[in-house]
C-alpha cells in the first residue's frame, strides 16, 4: 500500500494557520498475511510501516506490527457486528535525518476495533499504546522538566452514519455523518496546553455531509459531498479546550471495484 500526499497552505503569511502543513508526506506499507493461528479463529498479520512526514520536519519513522484479528470471537448478533478487532504488538523506530541524536524508541500496541450497528450506524475505537525511549532529553512541563523517557495513550473514538435520502437510477443522494474524538491523547509528561502544562488533550468533532453518488459504470462510483465540520480547531488543551466553530467543506472522488 502506498499513500503521496502534498500539503499547500493557501495563507502564506501564516497569520491565520501557524501550524499549516507544507511538503509532501510519504506512507509505504507492506502486508503479510500468515493466516489461522493453529486450529483457531485469530488471524495474524505483519505489517512494516515507512512514512516520511516531510510536510512539518524531516523525520521519518519505521515499525513493525503482529496484527492478530479476533473479530470472530467478539459481538457478532441482530445488533452488532464486529468486523474488526485487532491487537498489535509493535516497534516504532522515528529519527531525524539531520539530527543524529534526536530519536524516538517505542514499544507499545494497538487496539483496533469496528462495529456495525442497526440503521446505518457504525463505531469505530482504537488505542495507541506507546513507551518512549528518547536519544536525547526532552522538553516537557514547558521547560520545568526534562525526561528521556515518556509513556502515552492516543484514542480515537468515532460514530459513522449513512442514511439514503433518494435514488433514481445510477444517482442517488445520501445523508452523512460522523464524529468523535479526533484524537484524545494523554501523556505521562505534561506537553499539551497553551502553557504546555496538561498531560492530555482532546479534539472532539462533527461533520455532517450530503453527498451526491453517480454509477458511471458496474465498476466506477463518482461521488461529491458538501457539508460543514464543527471543532475545536485551535483550542485543544484539555482544561481549556474552546474555540468552537463551523467550518465549511466540500470534497468529491471516486471508488473503483474490482
Amino acid at each position: 500500500q502506498y499513500r503521496i500526499r502534498n500539503w499547500n497552505d493557501v495563507d502564506r503569511s501564516n497569520k491565520y494557520s501557524s501550524s499549516a502543513k507544507e511538503g509532501t508526506e510519504t506512507r509505504l506499507r507492506y502486508f503479510y498475511n500468515h493466516g489461522l493461528l493453529g486450529d483457531s479463529k485469530v488471524n495474524l498479520t505483519s505489517r512494516v510501516h515507512y512514512r516520511d512526514n516531510g510536510h512539518d520536519d524531516d523525520s521519518q519513522e519505521l515499525e513493525y506490527q503482529a496484527r492478530f484479528n479476533f473479530a470472530e470471537y467478539m459481538f457478532n448478533n441482530d445488533f452488532i457486528k464486529t468486523t474488526n478487532f485487532v491487537v498489535a504488538p509493535k516497534y516504532k523506530y522515528v529519527w531525524e535525518a539531520s539530527n543524529d541524536d534526536n530519536y524516538d524508541n517505542r514499544l507499545g500496541f494497538d487496539i483496533a476495533s469496528f462495529h456495525e450497528l442497526p440503521y446505518g450506524f457504525s463505531f469505530e475505537l482504537n488505542f495507541y499504546v506507546d513507551q518512549h525511549f528518547y536519544g536525547k532529553d526532552q522538553e516537557f512541563d514547558g521547560g520545568r522538566k526534562f525526561k528521556d523517557k515518556n509513556f502515552t495513550v492516543d484514542m480515537e473514538a468515532y460514530l459513522y452514519n449513512t442514511t439514503n435520502l433518494y435514488t433514481n437510477g445510477n444517482v442517488g443522494i445520501d445523508f452523512n455523518f460522523e464524529g468523535g474524538y479526533d484524537a484524545y491523547n494523554w501523556s505521562q509528561e505534561k506537553k499539551f496546553g497553551t502553557d504546555k502544562d496538561e498531560n492530555a488533550k482532546y479534539s472532539l468533532y462533527a461533520l455532517p455531509t450530503i453527498q451526491v453518488n453517480y454509477q458511471a459504470t458496474p465498476n466506477v462510483v463518482v461521488y461529491a459531498a458538501a457539508g460543514a465540520e464543527y471543532r475545536n480547531w485551535d483550542i485543544t488543551g484539555n482544561g481549556e479546550a474552546s474555540h468552537w466553530r463551523w467550518q465549511p467543506t466540500v470534497f468529491a472522488g471516486f471508488k473503483t471495484t474490482f
